[in-house]
């Protein structure tokens, strides 16, 4: 099934109880509309249609009640009041909005993707201050008098005073994780613990206390085994009968007022995409990716709410689409490795389970009455209210559908549901793109994740290597043959293929009128450097695998987009753009004639592909 207008990657915080306690806003990008639902008789109120290439995502209530939603995909922020559904306004504040928040009376902040953090009146007006921080920003918060905005992929929280100066930077740390793998000689199967590098900061929240609590993602750090999936979940060279055995695992990381830190790893399904803080040191996470309902892998745990095994209560944790955890109970303990101390947080299973598979794409708890959250759904668009979410039972107390016809995408829901081992496409490749991180993986060495919001409909065949003609090939050797996942109809896969070739690509970091853009431009396409020879045409690339002296003969990737897909070259070798022209990382004259070119010149060939 193909949706009429492909549904934009998932990418939480859509939801909002208003301070009243009576109304949910829902921000529907699905269908393009903006919704006040009440709560008390179960019904929506107002829907607030929006332009198909909007993408509202996060919102906010100003201290009049007005709410504020910003526009992903349209670079705006719109403002609504939500007696009636109106539009107040819309304005435009750059080129990739994210996170927002009511940083003082009357002021709004704006966080960007592109690197802007924005700030603007509730009214009517301007932008009253620009600030241009790293790349890659994501939620915006507040404690006291401080901001502190966090980074997509690096799971960093970036400091800042009310005057706007940079005080400091906070980023989550490696853990343990523990898996269990195959012992080799096929009787039975051992616990190792390996480092899990942190990534994707899908949600930042500030708790009563100050404490900044961050729900991401952790990558695996170490060797990753190319093996085939065995009968029993096996994938990865783990097995997915287990909790926390992925090489993705869903965290938390709390950075306490003092400045120490907990680490948290936790079950269920893949992409915790959004969280809300409920007393009492709970915190309940809505996962984006259950399994297909038409493929369980069951297994039986009981956890107490620190973690550890009790026994007694079968839950298919793979499916687990809301997580409650008691963060109150979580440790973090130092374990001595090769040397290195670092965190062994365990594994903590979180206590409640839905009676659905609809991925929870955003949750939110009502101010009045802390205990009651909302869940957001889709396929079709629902909001399921919950009483008392952290207490022994939890019961779905109403269900208020937002769409009364669905809008179901198969190629949506592959990339977002469970293969089978406790992952998704999405794990890796969170709202379309890539997650920064560089994989070691045996026999084939070190490679970092490529993007899909890149052209990948004109960059075939695929991955560093070159060695996949066409997504059918993809399917088959990582859905299949490493994901654990089955094999996909020739017409799930048209569906599939025509979802991902939707993916806009980002929004460029400079303007092409630019003067250095315009010089960079001159000397990307001379015959000096010969950039060009390879990265040509409107895609810039000319799809083939070619030796510039990193080691082996790998595919040219597409350059558009590319200032946003740090680090750089298949090791990761470039952490920035003008790290790439060191001989020592990027190949040398092998890959381009640039070494006679000046600091100046090099300043102007990254302007250039930072306008791509």
């Amino acid at each position: 099934v193909n949706a009429p207008g492909p549904p934009p990657p998932v990418g939480g915080g859509t939801l909002l109880f208003t301070q009243s306690g009576t109304m949910a806003v829902a921000a529907v990008p699905e269908l393009h509309a903006v919704m006040g639902v009440s709560l008390s008789d179960s019904r929506v109120l107002w829907s607030l249609p929006l332009e198909r290439s909007d993408g509202p995502g996060r919102l906010v209530e100003d201290e009049t009640g007005v709410i504020h939603v910003v526009l992903r995909r349209g670079g705006a922020v719109a403002s609504i009041d939500p007696s009636e559904g109106k539009l107040i306004r819309r304005r435009d504040v750059c080129a990739a909005p994210r996170g927002i928040a009511v940083t003082a009376p009357g002021e709004l902040t704006v966080a960007c993707a592109t690197g802007e953090l924005v700030t603007l009146p509730t009214g009517d007006g301007e932008p009253t201050r620009v600030l241009t921080l790293p790349l890659d920003l994501r939620d915006v918060v507040v404690r006291g008098d401080e901001l502190i905005v966090s980074r997509f992929k690096s799971v960093e929280l970036v400091h800042l005073n009310r005057e706007g100066a940079v005080t400091g930077t906070t980023r989550a740390r490696s853990v343990l994780g523990r898996r269990v793998l195959p012992d080799g000689d096929g009787t039975g199967d051992v616990q190792v613990r390996e480092p899990f590098a942190p990534r994707i900061a899908w949600r930042t929240l500030v708790a009563t206390d100050g404490s900044i609590v961050t729900v991401h993602q952790r990558a695996l750090e170490s060797e990753v085994v190319l093996s085939e999936p065995s009968p029993d979940g096996n994938a990865y060279g783990g097995t997915s009968l287990t909790p926390c055995n992925s090489i993705v695992q869903n965290a938390v990381t709390v950075v306490h007022p003092d400045g120490t830190m907990t680490d948290v790893t936790f079950s269920g399904a893949p992409l915790p995409v959004d969280a809300a803080l409920l007393p009492d040191g709970y915190l309940v996470v809505a996962h984006a990716g259950p399994s297909d309902p038409g493929a369980p892998r069951p297994f039986v745990v009981t956890e107490t709410a620190s973690g550890s095994s009790a026994g007694g209560v079968a839950a298919p944790a793979f499916s687990q689409t809301l997580s409650v955890l008691q963060l109150t109970a979580a440790s973090s303990p130092s374990v001595n490795v090769d040397g290195e101390g670092m965190t062994d947080p365990g594994c903590m299973v979180g206590s409640t389970f839905l009676p659905t598979l609809q991925p929870a794409v955003a949750i939110a708890s009502n101010p009045k009455s802390p205990k009651q959250v909302v869940v957001q759904l889709r396929d079709p668009a629902t909001l399921l209210v919950l009483d008392d979410v952290a207490g022994p039972l939890t019961r779905t107390t109403r269900t208020i559908p937002l769409d009364a016809f669905g809008s179901s995408d198969t190629g949506f829901d592959l990339f977002h549901r469970d293969s089978g081992a406790g992952i998704a496409c999405a794990s890796c490749h969170p709202e379309g793109g890539e997650d920064g991180h560089v994989w070691q993986f045996s026999q084939i060495g070190p490679r970092r994740t490529q993007a899909l919001n890149a052209a990948i409909e004109h960059t075939a065949p695929y991955h560093w290597d070159g060695d996949l003609p066409g997504l059918s090939d993809i399917m088959s050797a990582v859905f299949v043959g490493r994901m654990g996942g089955v094999h996909q109809s020739p017409e799930r896969l048209a569906s599939l293929e025509s979802w991902l070739f939707s993916i806009p690509t980002p929004a460029p970091l400079r303007r092409a009128d630019d003067a250095a853009v315009q010089r960079g431009r001159a000397l990307f396409e001379s015959t000096e450097t010969g950039c060009a020879t390879c990265h040509s045409g409107k895609w810039l690339t000319n799809n083939q695998s070619v030796a510039v002296g990193t080691g082996k003969a790998l595919q040219v990737p597409s350059l558009v987009g590319i200032a946003h897909r740090a680090p750089f070259l298949h090791d990761g070798c470039a952490k920035t753009l003008r790290d790439r022209f060191d001989p020592a990382c990027g190949g040398g004259e092998a890959h381009g004639t640039v070494a006679s070119l000046s600091p100046a010149e090099l300043d102007d060939l990254v302007a250039y592909l930072e306008s791509l």
